[in-house]
């Protein structure tokens, strides 16, 4: 795959990630592949960083497949009797020999066409002793040349690609899993800047997190269990269980309407004292910033297992204007059927899951401020605590 003759804007933390990567580590010597990942403030949304392909890539963790804009690279098509081609799944088709799937638009769901290649990628590795980064080159890997149209708004600027994690045999965590050897697991640590994906010997993490079931859709998609909500330790009557599908995709948590109509009234009455504001977009339920109290009651998301996922209440409210804060929460309108809650990019942020797909559950710590995992960690010594 020959580089891209494009321009791209290249963060500084990640330009003194690749100027220290020198050296090409051998595959025995790779315990870990990490992936840089940077959330881009106007969309809310983040991208992921190779090496090569230079172009950052939307992080999609519902995503089937590794998509780019092929433009000006050099590479090999699929050919539709490939062994590569057998495992792309459903919706495959054959056009002019090459091997072609029909996949969906991670925003609009709409599905667009896409011819599958094979060529090297090349990603940052952790060393013996869990710094970064050395370099890793990553053969005959799989991935799917979108059509440029496809990477619009609202995609993020300079964004030509998609880093899919879903549960599929085509997406990044899979393909690395079977190229390397790794168990079929990975951990997500999204953050305000500067985070990462790992695979392969991932942070140890299991001594302070807490587990749930996991399920995998037929598209690759991750969905937990929500028994029920609690907020301010008070359980709202007539909730749960429903499926929540976690997205990277989504800014914010979105509800069916019954549900989020039972939220939000629920969150109305926990702070009867402070005056409302008009709603803004994309939030439906507002405040006068002036009059909330210092400590805002939490959103506790009580899961199969009896595990919590909770929200802590400042993190919650959103600041839209010096005086008008909202709840973090959009209405999603009246649908039928699964799932009934989107867990959105705010949810995740400074927060480690580890999506352990072997065994189907995934980990978390309970609240933000309770893991162990410092993302300061990210940006100077040891990944890996």
């Amino acid at each position: 795959m020959a580089a891209s003759s494009s321009f791209t804007i290249i963060h500084p933390l990640l330009l003194s990630l690749i100027s220290s990567a020198l050296a090409l580590a051998s595959a025995s010597e790779i315990r870990t592949i990490f992936l840089p990942t940077f959330k881009d403030p106007p969309s809310g949304l983040h991208t992921a960083h190779f090496l090569h392909p230079s172009s950052p890539l939307l992080v999609d963790l519902n995503g089937p497949f590794f998509s780019i804009d092929c433009r000006n690279y050099n590479f090999q098509f699929l050919s539709c009797n490939s062994n590569a081609c057998g495992i792309a799944g459903g919706g495959r088709f054959c056009r002019n020999g090459t091997c072609s799937v029909l996949t969906d638009d991670p925003f609009t769901g709409i599905r667009f066409p896409g011819d599958l290649a094979q060529d090297v990628i090349l990603v940052l590795a952790l060393d013996q002793q869990d710094h970064c980064c050395g370099r890793a080159d990553v053969p005959d890997f799989m991935f799917l040349c979108a059509p440029p149209s496809l990477f619009q708004p609202p995609f993020p600027d300079a964004v030509k690609g998609i880093a899919g994690l879903g549960h599929t045999p085509t997406s990044l965590p899979m393909q690395l899993a079977a190229d390397f050897g790794y168990p079929r697991e990975f951990a997500l640590c999204l953050a305000g800047g500067a985070g990462g994906i790992f695979f392969g010997r991932i942070p140890r993490v299991h001594q302070f997190m807490n587990y749930t079931p996991l399920s995998m859709g037929e598209q690759g998609e991750y969905t937990i269990s929500v028994t029920s909500i609690n907020i301010n330790d008070k359980k709202i009557p007539s909730i749960g269980p429903i499926s929540a599908k976690i997205s990277t995709t989504k800014p914010y948590p979105i509800l069916e309407h019954f549900l989020f109509t039972s939220v939000t009234d629920f969150f109305a009455q926990e702070l009867a004292r402070v005056p409302r504001a008009l709603p803004l977009s994309p939030f439906g339920l507002c405040f006068d910033a002036r009059f909330l109290p210092e400590v805002i009651p939490n959103i506790d998301l009580v899961l199969d297992g009896d595990v919590k996922w909770v929200v802590l209440g400042n993190d919650a409210m959103i600041r839209m204007r010096p005086n008008i804060s909202c709840l973090g929460f959009v209405d999603g309108g009246a649908w039928i059927g699964n799932p009934a809650m989107t867990i959105g990019v705010s949810l995740i942020e400074e927060k480690m899951l580890h999506f352990d797909l072997a065994r189907t559950r995934i980990g978390f710590a309970a609240s933000r401020v309770s893991q162990a995992f410092n993302f300061s960690n990210l940006n100077n010594g040891p990944i890996i605590p």
